[in-house]
C-alpha cells in the first residue's frame, strides 16, 4: 500500500530541495573563486641577452629607458664630461647593444640630471631638472630631441626655489610630467603636475601637499584621467606615506589615497593594468627587512586590495613597474639578497600578487636599476653599475630576453631553448656542449663527431672526422690495413695478411700470410725453407730436407779428410783443424736432433769412427 502525500509535504520538499540546490551552487562558486585566488600564473622567464656600460671616469647614472622601432634610448646624468658638476646624458643603442650616439646637454659648472624619458611622434622627450636654466635655483627641464640626436628645444619650469622632474608621459596629445616643487603649493615641497602642448608651452600646472615634504615620482594615463604616486609626509600614519593621487585631464583633482605603516613607505612608479592600479616604491613599514620592495594593488577608486612585499634583511627598493600578458614586472635593487653590495632586481608577480619568477644581477660593488621598459618578448633595464665599466659608476644598460627553459640563457641565443641542461651547440650538430647536459657532444669543435662510446678519445659516425673504427673498444681506434685488428695491437699496420708477430723478429705468425714465421715462438729462426723442423739459421744445409742423411755425408767427408792426412805421411795443420771444426757442428747437430726425439746411434759411430782415425793420423 502506498502512502498518499500530502499538498504541504510536497511544498515543504520542493522548499528544501531549492535550498539544497542553492547551497550547492554557492559553494561550488566560493570554492571556484578560492581555487582561481590561489593559483598562481605560470611564470614568463626571462634571461640577461646583454649588458652595456657607458661613462668615463667619475659617476654616470641611467635612470629611464624607452624603446622605440628596435632602437634603445637612455637617459640619465654624467659627472664624467663636466668636472665636479653633472650634465643631463641622452644615448642611443641598437638591438644588439651597439652605441649608435650619445649626447649631453647642460650648463658647464652645474648640475642637471634627466630622470624621464618617452617617445612621441619620431622625437624623444626628456624630464628631470637642471640648475644652469630657468629662474630659480633649480627648474624642471623638458627637452625635445630627434631620433638622431639633435636638440630641437628645451623648456624650463620653476620659482626661485628648487623644482624638480621625475616622470613624464603623453595623453592624448599632451606631454604631462610629474616632480616637486619648492616654489610653489602649501610646504617645502609639494608635488607639482605640469601639462605641455607638443611644442613644450605650459598649459597648466597643479600643486599637492601639506607643509612638509611632499614628492611626486610616478604618473599614468588611463580613460581621461591621470593617477601620481609619491610620497607625503604631511598625511598618513607614519613618518611618510605612499601618496595615489588622481586627477582629470584639465588637471582637477579628484581624489587621493594614503597608505604606509609607522615607518618611511614611498611610491616610485604607478601604472594602470586591466583597470587597476599597481604601484612599487619600497617600504620600511612592512616587510622582512629594514626596506623592502613594495607592491600595492588598488581600484580606480582608490580603494587598497592588497599589498605584497619582496627583499631581504636590508636595503630593498623597487623604482619601475611594468605589465604585460597579465603580469607586473617591477625592477630596483636589492641589497639584502645581493651578491655584492647591491644588485639589480627583476621580479614577476602575477594580477593577484604571487611572485612568479625573480632575477638578480650584479658584480662586487653597488648596482641598481631605475627604468624598465617591457614588449612582447624583450625587458630592458637601466641604472648603474660600481663594478664595471671605466669610472666610478657608470650608465648601465641591459637587455632581458624570454628564456622558456629557465637555464639562464635567453632563447634567441640558446641552441636548446626547451632544454635547460643544455644552451650552447658550438659546431651546429645540434648535440649540446655541456658534458653533464643531455645529449652532450664529446666533440663541440667538431661538427662530424658527436659521440664517443668508449672515451678514447675519436667520434663514433664513421663518416665523421677522426672516426673511432672500434667504437667499444678504448684501447683502438685506427686500423689502416683493414684486417681488424686495431693499429695499437696489430704488428703489421700495413700488410693485411699479418697482424701478430709473437716472438717480434718482424715475421708474421699467420702462417698463411705474407713472410710467415716457421718458429713463432723463437725470435733467432723464422725460416725453415726444407720444412725439415731445423731453423735456416741452424740448418746446416738450411735447403736440404734429410738432415740425418746429411749429417752422414757429412762425416763421411770428414772421415776421408782424415785418412788423407795420414796417408800422406805428413802432417796437415790446416786440414785437421777444418776436420775439428765439422766434428764440434756434427756434435751440435746430434744434440738438437736428440732433443727433436731422433735415434741418433748409428751417426754417434760414424762419429767415433772418425775421431778415431784423426787420432790415428796424429
Amino acid at each position: 500500500m502506498v502512502e498518499k502525500i500530502s499538498g504541504q509535504r510536497k511544498r515543504n520538499l520542493r522548499k528544501l530541495w531549492i535550498s539544497i540546490s542553492v547551497s550547492v551552487f554557492l559553494m561550488s562558486m566560493i570554492l571556484l573563486n578560492l581555487g582561481s585566488n590561489v593559483m598562481a600564473e605560470e611564470p614568463k622567464n626571462y634571461a640577461v641577452l646583454w649588458d652595456r656600460t657607458w661613462g668615463g671616469d667619475e659617476f654616470d647614472y641611467g635612470y629611464d629607458v624607452v624603446e622605440h622601432d628596435g632602437k634603445v634610448f637612455v637617459t640619465g646624468f654624467s659627472k664624467s664630461y663636466d668636472p665636479g658638476f653633472s650634465d643631463i646624458c641622452l644615448l642611443k643603442y641598437d638591438g644588439q647593444g651597439k652605441l649608435v650616439w650619445e649626447r649631453t646637454w647642460g650648463m658647464e659648472g652645474v648640475n642637471d640630471h634627466g630622470y624621464g624619458i618617452l617617445e612621441w611622434g619620431g622625437f624623444l622627450f626628456i624630464t628631470g631638472y637642471t640648475y644652469g636654466y630657468g629662474s630659480g635655483a633649480s627648474d624642471i627641464i623638458l627637452l625635445k630631441y630627434s631620433m638622431d640626436g639633435d636638440l630641437i628645444w628645451f623648456r624650463t619650469w620653476g620659482g626661485l626655489s628648487f623644482d624638480h622632474g621625475y616622470g613624464i608621459m603623453e595623453y592624448g596629445g599632451f606631454l604631462y610630467v610629474v616632480g616637486e616643487t619648492w616654489s610653489y603649493g602649501a610646504g617645502t615641497y609639494d608635488i607639482c603636475l605640469l601639462k605641455f602642448d607638443y611644442e613644450g608651452n605650459l598649459l597648466w600646472f597643479r600643486t599637492w601637499g601639506g607643509e612638509d615634504h611632499d614628492y611626486g615620482y610616478g604618473i599614468y594615463g588611463e580613460g581621461d584621467h591621470i593617477f601620481l604616486t609619491g610620497e607625503t609626509r604631511n598625511f598618513g600614519s607614519g613618518e611618510s606615506d605612499i601618496c595615489i593621487l588622481k586627477y582629470d585631464i584639465e588637471g582637477n583633482y579628484l581624489w587621493q589615497t594614503i597608505w604606509g605603516g609607522g615607518d618611511s613607505d614611498t611610491g616610485r612608479d604607478i601604472i594602470v593594468y586591466d583597470r587597476h592600479l599597481y604601484v612599487t616604491g619600497q617600504s620600511e613599514s612592512f616587510g622582512e627587512g629594514t626596506s623592502s620592495v613594495i607592491l600595492v594593488k588598488a581600484n580606480l577608486d582608490g580603494e587598497i586590495l592588497w599589498n605584497r612585499t619582496w627583499g631581504g634583511f636590508d636595503g630593498d627598493s623597487g623604482r619601475a613597474i611594468a605589465a604585460l600578458d597579465d603580469r607586473i614586472y617591477i625592477t630596483g635593487s636589492t641589497f639584502g639578497h645581493a651578491t655584492g653590495s647591491t644588485d639589480v632586481c627583476l621580479l614577476e608577480f602575477d594580477k593577484k600578487g604571487n611572485l612568479l619568477w625573480e632575477l638578480l644581477w650584479g658584480g662586487k660593488e653597488y648596482e641598481q636599476g631605475y627604468g624598465l621598459t617591457i614588449s612582447e618578448e624583450t625587458v630592458y633595464v637601466t641604472g648603474h653599475t660600481w663594478s664595471s665599466g671605466k669610472g666610478f659608476s657608470d650608465v648601465w644598460l641591459m637587455k632581458f630576453e624570454t628564456d622558456n627553459d629557465v637555464d639562464g640563457y635567453a632563447d634567441s641565443i640558446d641552441a636548446f631553448p626547451d632544454d635547460s641542461s643544455q644552451w650552447s651547440d658550438a659546431d651546429g650538430d645540434g648535440f649540446g656542449d655541456s658534458p653533464e647536459g643531455n645529449n652532450p657532444d664529446a666533440f663541440p669543435q667538431e661538427r662530424t663527431q658527436w659521440r664517443d662510446a668508449d672515451g678514447d678519445g675519436y667520434g663514433d659516425n664513421s663518416q665523421g672526422r677522426n672516426a673511432d673504427e672500434f667504437p667499444q673498444d678504448p684501447l683502438e681506434w685506427s686500423d689502416k690495413d683493414r684486417d681488424g685488428i686495431g693499429d695499437n695491437s696489430d704488428d703489421f699496420l700495413h700488410d693485411i695478411t699479418q697482424w701478430h708477430d709473437t716472438d717480434g723478429d718482424g715475421y708474421g705468425d699467420n702462417k698463411n700470410g705474407n713472410n710467415p714465421d716457421a718458429f713463432p715462438s723463437d725470435p733467432t729462426e723464422w725460416r725453415d725453407s726444407d720444412s725439415d723442423g731445423i731453423g735456416d739459421n741452424k740448418d746446416f744445409a738450411p735447403y736440404i730436407s734429410n738432415y740425418y742423411f746429411y749429417l752422414v755425408i757429412l762425416i763421411s767427408i770428414t772421415t776421408v779428410l782424415l785418412y788423407g792426412i795420414r796417408y800422406r805421411g805428413h802432417y796437415q795443420k790446416t786440414l785437421q783443424d777444418e776436420a775439428e771444426e765439422k766434428m764440434a757442428g756434427i756434435r751440435s747437430a746430434i744434440v738438437e736432433l736428440k732433443d727433436m726425439g731422433i735415434d741418433t746411434t748409428e751417426v754417434e759411430e760414424l762419429l767415433n769412427q772418425a775421431v778415431a782415425q784423426m787420432e790415428g793420423s796424429e
